[in-house]
């Protein structure tokens, strides 16, 4: 009896150290005949009306893999997939991907730690090129008939002082453009295309064209100024200084846009749709930020452009390229607009609305706050 004593006490231990779990497995199996029927639900929904018949014969495929439940069907669909008939395997497909990116939260992270550390790493170049630059005139006076350089105070309010007002001005409409410009690159895929492949594919179209830009834009920079007599040129001009100006922002434009595109295209190109919808989503103003930056690069090459004629071949050729290079803007942004507005006729309703609900994620959400994408975009 003692013995018997024993065994009892031990087994009312055990039962009591395994309580929670005896009790979860019990309502498991309470619950176990609502699984299937959840997994039918959902399977009637992924099919849709159209294939509703059609609902017992998936389930009986899935029953074959052991997949009886949803959880299980979640974890193990790229392995039972090949077992179900081919349009409703397409279905369930399109609906477990929008539910899996149903899931992603878009976290824009402005950290200012990161603009310190990147600031102390840009301090050494301007240090070393203003310290270059202070001493642009040693060896001056070896040369006959040239003179040290005195700044002309009139340069901070005629030409310095606005290019700097001009370039901050670009900056901001730059940082509103940039998430507008990103999501229509992308507003109207298709449903079946990669986001990931297609932002990288976008990202290496605007290198290309950025650094063709660049040549041209930095071989400008470099060239004569506008007015000159020969061999004599006139660099300190109003309309030089401008010329120049202009340039120098074109330049800086296009290299951020181009080195932008560069460092997006090494970090999402490796990625998944999954993370690349997140990758995206996270960081969207710098995958919009090359295209804009290369628009305002554009105008300023085309003013710089026109300076340089106003210069060079005087007032009435200067007015004629003036009226051309107008329109060559206007025709530029015209084109933009066009295709900016067409819209994809092959998406449907659904999805054009998780479309914009996830445009507006992404335009009002740019650092500090969660949102969650309410299905594919």
């Amino acid at each position: 009896f003692q013995e018997v004593r024993h065994v009892e006490v031990g087994l009312k231990f055990v039962l009591f150290m395994r309580a929670p779990t005896l009790l979860q497995t019990l309502m498991t199996d309470a619950k176990g005949c609502s699984e299937p029927e959840d997994l039918r639900i959902w399977i009637e929904a992924a099919l849709g009306e159209s294939m509703a018949h059609r609902v017992s014969q998936v389930l009986v495929s899935l029953e074959k893999e052991m997949c009886t439940d949803l959880p299980t069907l979640r974890d193990c669909w790229d392995d039972v997939r090949l077992q179900v008939p081919g349009a409703a395997r397409k279905r369930i497909s399109d609906a477990l991907t929008k539910e899996q990116h149903s899931k992603v939260i878009f976290e824009p992270v402005v950290k200012g730690g990161l603009w310190l550390r990147a600031l102390c790493m840009s301090l050494p170049c301007v240090i070393l090129t203003s310290v270059l630059g202070a001493f642009k005139d040693l060896g001056l006076e070896d040369i006959a008939g040239l003179d040290k350089e005195v700044i002309d105070e009139e340069g901070w309010y005629k030409v310095w002082g606005p290019l700097l007002f001009f370039y901050v001005l670009q900056l901001v409409g730059v940082a509103y453009l940039a998430p507008i410009i990103g999501y229509n690159m992308i507003e109207n895929r298709s449903v079946d295309v990669s986001l990931g492949k297609a932002m990288a594919t976008n990202m290496t179209n605007q290198a290309i064209v950025g650094t063709l830009l660049l040549t041209v834009a930095w071989a400008m920079l470099q060239a004569d100024p506008p007015v000159s007599n020969g061999s004599d040129t006139y660099e300190g001009l109003f309309i030089s200084q401008w010329y120049e100006g202009l340039l120098l922002i074109s330049t800086a434009q296009l290299i951020i846009g181009v080195m932008t595109c560069a460092f997006t295209i090494l970090y999402v190109e490796p990625l998944d749709d999954l993370a690349a919808l997140k990758f995206v989503g996270d960081n969207f103003l710098y995958f919009g930020e090359p295209l804009a930056l290369m628009l305002l690069s554009f105008a300023n090459t085309c003013v710089a452009t026109i300076l340089w004629v106003f210069g060079s071949y005087g007032f009435g050729l200067g007015i004629t390229a003036t009226i051309i290079f107008t329109y060559t803007v206007l025709r530029t942004v015209v084109i933009y607009l066009y295709l900016g507005f067409w819209a994809n006729p092959f998406l449907d309703d659904d999805e054009k609305a998780n479309r914009k609900t996830v445009k507006k994620v992404i335009m009002t959400n740019r650092g500090g706050s969660k949102i969650e994408a309410t299905r594919s975009s």
